[in-house]
């Protein structure tokens, strides 16, 4: 998934569980970091 689309729903369920929105924005963090490391090989 998309850190867009992860965000999306992250904002969309704010009723959802702590540990189920942490792993959310677990997901989110290693994602932004993959963008950023993945650049010096583009």
């Amino acid at each position: 998934m998309g850190v867009k689309s992860l965000n999306k729903y992250l904002n969309q369920y704010k009723a959802a569980d702590e540990k189920t929105k942490d792993i959310a924005k677990r997901l989110i963090d290693l994602e932004e970091k993959l963008a950023v490391d993945i650049r010096i090989f583009l």
